[in-house]
């Protein structure tokens, strides 16, 4: 059945993204459903018909757009609307791609060149590099998969909703709020009581202090590079959080350094329940807790933390971090990287707070001027020469860069410019917005970047569905055509509107093997840059790809 949902003052916008801007009547799938936008809010698009039994059936003339029971809204393979029942959808459009928005990166190190997506019947295909069991296919070998194959759910498990993707551990919610894991597991960060890599994913509710039936809402996922100690926060539904995996600096803060092969309750959670968290670092681990009036708790290495009070006890539960009471807190953002230098190597650490009025407080290490003027400070420190923020990302490596997204869709920067990653003359000491070097970067609501030592890029995804990179460009993943190492601003050539993007793989200081994924709304994945291991999913030459081509489900 084919339909113009236009004529009936509806608008078809694919897949609901975050990011983009909508008007009243546009409709999108959210989740397994559709839902049109009143103007001020999405409600649910297509009830009322439960007199429909047969596809294809509408009822003319009816001021919403009839739908039957167990119908939902798809795009077919031609791209024109239409309705099917569950059991005609199929599994070669997605939904969603592995979430690495919200967790601790060191050096760039995003996931071991492979990557997931989550298919409109609630399945997961994965591709690239399964040498520790990470694709969850079952096989742990030296090889690649070039064409995504099903991660191996067993078969009655509810739809996956969420994934949450560590350098080479995963971590994903079914709609039931199940928690599975699969993956890398040296330092037991899976959850599952062991630390054997798993090629399949296990459920880690029942296991540890996690009970059987309590839902899991978010991971934060602290598993960053090579060379990191891995390791896990979950919060349930009730607000409660529990720790897996390496434990180093007491950054668990449950009073002991063991290591956690199974769920461990955070007690402070139980007195003040939360509703986000972060693990950081690489060498040096600590970890943050938010709870809903912005109040931030810390644990772990005392530099990482912010030199909390608790100084001299760092291993004691959580503790309040004092001017979170006066300045809630929105988010946490940093970087631990190591720099070579002669006969070892030295970490450096650049770390961000970004608080619910837009300020923000930094500290680390302070490598070309990316804090506030003065020396290196342990100390989170209120930079006044910048406000607004809702997101940003630190870069570390003794080549310190701090770049934030502002609510006026500007994206400022800070710091290191190698590769002409904060688009300016020569490196800043003071705050730059990059649209002064390209007014491309603007209308921008989503970012990502960073880079291990000096291989700094970012990437954004604008308003009207355009995705921006800037900064080394070496693999291709710039997707504009070709390579180039600090090309001012590049578009990705895509002829559709981006609802979702990830920049995955790894960038250091002598080498650019990041790949760009980008999520369309009509389902449609496309990749390019690295092509190493079969990173990009779609072609067997393992050759970068400078234009995006899609994932071949």
């Amino acid at each position: 059945m084919s339909l113009d949902i236009s004529t009936l003052g509806y608008r078809w916008r694919g897949l609901y993204s975050a990011h983009l801007n909508y008007q009243k009547g546009d409709v999108v799938r959210k989740g397994d459903h559709a839902e049109v936008f009143t103007g001020t809010a999405f409600v649910p698009f297509a009830l009322g018909q439960q007199q429909l039994t047969q596809r294809g059936q509408l009822l003319a003339g009816h001021p919403i757009l009839p739908g039957a029971p167990d119908m939902q809204l798809h795009m077919s393979a031609s791209g024109e609307l239409e309705y099917r029942f569950t059991q005609d959808r199929n599994a070669t459009r997605a939904v969603a791609l592995m979430n690495l928005d919200n967790r601790g990166d060191t050096g760039g190190g995003k996931t071991q060149y492979h990557g997931m997506a989550i298919m409109t019947d609630g399945s997961v295909r994965a591709w690239g590099d399964e040498r520790q069991g990470h694709l969850g296919n079952g096989v742990n070998s030296d090889r690649a998969r070039t064409k995504p194959v099903p991660v191996g759910f067993p078969p009655d498990t509810p739809p996956i909703v969420s994934l949450y993707k560590g350098y080479k551990s995963t971590y994903a919610i079914d709609a039931g709020g199940m928690l599975w894991s699969w993956g890398q597991n040296n330092h037991g960060q899976l959850g599952l009581g062991h630390t054997t890599d798993t090629t399949v994913p296990n459920k880690v509710n029942g296991r540890g202090d996690l009970p059987a039936d309590r839902k899991i809402v978010k991971v934060a996922v602290g598993d960053c590079g090579y060379y990191g100690y891995k390791a896990a926060i979950l919060i349930d539904e009730l607000g409660i959080c529990y720790w897996v995996g390496h434990q180093r600096y007491y950054a668990a803060g449950v009073g002991d350094n063991n290591q956690q092969n199974t769920p461990r309750l955070i007690t402070r959670s139980l007195e003040t329940p939360m509703v986000d968290a972060w693990v950081l670092g690489h060498y040096h681990m600590g970890s943050f807790l938010l709870d809903a009036n912005g109040v931030l708790y810390m644990a772990g290495e005392q530099n990482t933390i912010s030199r909390l009070q608790n100084n001299d006890n760092p291993n004691v539960m959580h503790e309040p971090w004092p001017p979170s009471f006066s300045n809630p807190v929105k988010a946490v953002r940093g970087e631990e990287s190591d720099y070579h230098v002669d006969a070892g190597s030295q970490y450096y650490r650049n770390y961000m707070i970004i608080h619910q009025n837009g300020s923000i407080s930094t500290w680390g290490h302070n490598n070309y001027s990316s804090h506030v003027p003065g020396a290196e400070s342990w100390v989170a420190t209120l930079d006044p020469r910048i406000s607004n923020v809702v997101d940003g990302y630190c870069s570390a490596g003794h080549y310190d860069q701090c770049v934030v997204l502002r609510s006026d869709g500007s994206v400022w920067g800070i710091g290191y410019n190698g590769y002409n990653s904060l688009i300016a003359p020569g490196d800043r000491n003071s705050w730059h917005n990059l649209a002064s070097g390209s007014s491309l970067i603007s209308n921008i609501t989503k970012i990502q970047g960073g880079g291990w030592v000096h291989a700094k890029m970012g990437a954004g995804l604008r308003t009207d569905g355009t995705i921006v990179k800037w900064g080394r460009n070496q693999s291709g993943a710039a997707g504009h055509g070709f390579a180039d190492n600090n090309y001012p601003s590049n578009v990705a050539l895509v002829n559709k509107r981006i609802v979702d993007f990830q920049l995955y793989g790894q960038w250091g200081h002598d080498y650019d093997n990041a790949s760009l994924l980008l999520l369309a709304d009509d389902g449609t994945v496309y990749s390019c840059g690295y092509n190493g291991y079969a990173a990009l999913g779609n072609d067997d030459d393992h050759e970068a790809m400078f234009t995006p081509s899609p994932v071949l489900f």
